[in-house]
């Protein structure tokens, strides 16, 4: 026997609640915060607010263009779950960080380099979720097709010339990156 709450949820995927109104409202509302943001369609003539109906007519086109594209809304749905756990991840390393380190009056406080890490990895993650979400047209993920190409390549020309090239430009940054502030040189 199945809760009334199972079949409400059951009731909403076959309706398309999942389908096409959340993946709508989802880019819908990033769409229309970044143009907020940005100004990028232009103000309203006192200079200051932007022009909300614009933002907000470009972000419902963009919304509706991508509900109607079947691919790109499975891309999104196949690839939320995943990011949504790295986001979660992401608060409770937070919370613990917040345990661990100092705070201030106006609460925790990160450093620099602990943000850019944070960050980048971030950002490394979420490419891989959605190189694995998205799929070419034998079946197989973009994510699966590049490792298969490095499985294939790696005692070949190509890899070796790639890592060649890394190698020399983290050499190259290594010797050109910026002192410390505390490095007063030889020239005392």
């Amino acid at each position: 026997m199945t809760s009334p709450l199972v079949n409400a949820i059951e009731f909403l995927k076959e309706f398309g609640f999942f389908d096409v109104v959340l993946p709508f409202l989802l880019v819908f509302s990033i769409t229309f915060a970044v143009l907020e943001k940005t100004r990028i369609l232009g103000v309203e003539s006192d200079g200051k607010t932007p022009k909300k109906q614009i933002n907000s007519m470009v972000a419902f086109v963009i919304g509706m263009i991508v509900v109607a594209t079947n691919k790109v809304v499975t891309i999104i749905n196949q690839a939320l779950p995943n990011i949504v756990l790295l986001l979660v991840m992401i608060v409770l390393f937070l919370m613990l960080a917040g345990t661990l380190f100092r705070s201030n009056k106006d609460g925790f406080e990160i450093n620099d380099k602990m943000k850019g890490t944070l960050m980048g990895v971030s950002l490394v993650s979420i490419i891989i979720i959605l190189l694995t979400t998205i799929s070419l047209d034998n079946g197989m993920s973009v994510w699966d097709t590049f490792w298969d190409w490095l499985i294939v390549s790696w005692s070949g020309t190509i890899f070796a010339s790639i890592l060649l090239g890394l190698v020399v430009i983290g050499a190259m940054f290594m010797i050109v990156k910026p002192s410390f502030k505390g490095d007063k040189g030889d020239d005392d």
